[in-house]
């Protein structure tokens, strides 16, 4: 069982990993958000094992972050 969620951890800590390094990497804005949006997906791995509600966690903030990057900090500019 405990094999089960080391594993999990891995292979999270892997995607968030890929996904730092092309976000910042990158120059132009679309890998940058293709970047982001690997590190919300080993955000949603990461969490899935805890059950339903941390899934809705990782999506809620996945998408505050996503608006405070497009919406937010884009008008403060």
């Amino acid at each position: 069982m405990s094999e089960h969620y080391f594993i999990s951890a891995i292979i999270a800590a892997l995607i968030v990993v890929a996904g730092l390094y092309v976000k910042n990497k990158s120059e132009k804005k679309v890998y940058q958000n293709i970047g982001i949006g690997i590190i919300v997906i080993g955000a949603i791995v990461a969490l899935s094992s805890f059950g339903k509600a941390a899934i809705a966690i990782a999506l809620f903030g996945g998408i505050i972050y996503y608006a405070y990057e497009n919406y937010i900090k884009r008008e403060q500019v």
